[in-house]
């Protein structure tokens, strides 16, 4: 596999983290596929701000924002991560 950075525990960390991403984003898919609620992918949901504002993850208006929000933090993870060098 390659390997991200040069210290050895940082990559195992890494690599770990992007493990446990994969299997979150498997079982949401799961959940949504079989019990069809949608509101599982509501970012402000995934994110877990609703333990600070509880409600904020409720209704079409949150769920658009969320995906406002998923896209924003993709461009800036593309415009500021993806630098080529």
């Amino acid at each position: 596999m390659k390997q991200f950075v040069k210290n050895r525990l940082l990559d195992a960390l890494i690599k770990t983290i992007l493990i446990y991403v994969a299997i979150h984003i498997a079982t949401m898919t799961t959940h949504v596929i079989l019990t069809g609620d949608l509101a599982t992918l509501n970012g402000f949901r995934v994110l877990g701000f609703t333990l600070f504002f509880p409600g904020i993850d409720v209704g079409v208006g949150s769920f658009i924002v969320s995906i406002i929000l998923y896209g924003a933090i993709f461009g800036a993870v593309y415009l500021i991560l993806t630098k080529k060098s």
